[in-house]
């Protein structure tokens, strides 16, 4: 996973609470890792569990990605993700809440060649607005 790149509309108190935050500066650290196969299916599915988070803690977003790879080469991707806010020790008061936009996070991948087909379901394949959805197609 990625941050995107900082905007034009980002600049002024949003661009100050990301650096408050220290969200420009997000590591990412991975909690687990399962893989079950599916023998009678033909399906190997791992699992992560992974943390997203600048090098204070305080702020964090807890993903999982799921891979699961078919028996006809097909892997089908799936990421989910939830902002989680706590504070760093029993004894430390609750940290700053989240700022009122967040960084985008997205994945980017590299593929080794051999793997030209592929399809994509989401908005895409170039960034779209936030607010209206307007500048990427769906498919």
């Amino acid at each position: 996973m990625r941050s995107r790149v900082e905007t034009d509309n980002d600049k002024g108190a949003v661009r100050q609470a990301w650096l408050a935050g220290h969200l420009h500066r997000l590591q990412h650290r991975t909690d687990g890792i399962a893989v079950v196969a599916e023998a009678r299916d033909r399906i190997l599915a791992l699992t992560a569990d992974v943390s997203i988070a600048p090098p204070n803690g305080r702020h964090a977003f807890q993903c999982r990605y799921t891979y699961r790879l078919f028996g006809s080469g097909d892997l089908l991707v799936h990421v989910q993700g939830e902002p989680r806010l706590q504070p760093l020790d029993q004894n430390a008061e609750a940290p700053h809440g989240w700022p009122d936009k967040l960084p985008r996070i997205g994945l980017a991948m590299t593929l080794p060649a051999g793997m030209e087909r592929v399809a994509w379901y989401g908005p895409g394949p170039g960034e779209s607005y936030d607010d209206s959805r307007q500048a990427a197609l769906v498919g």
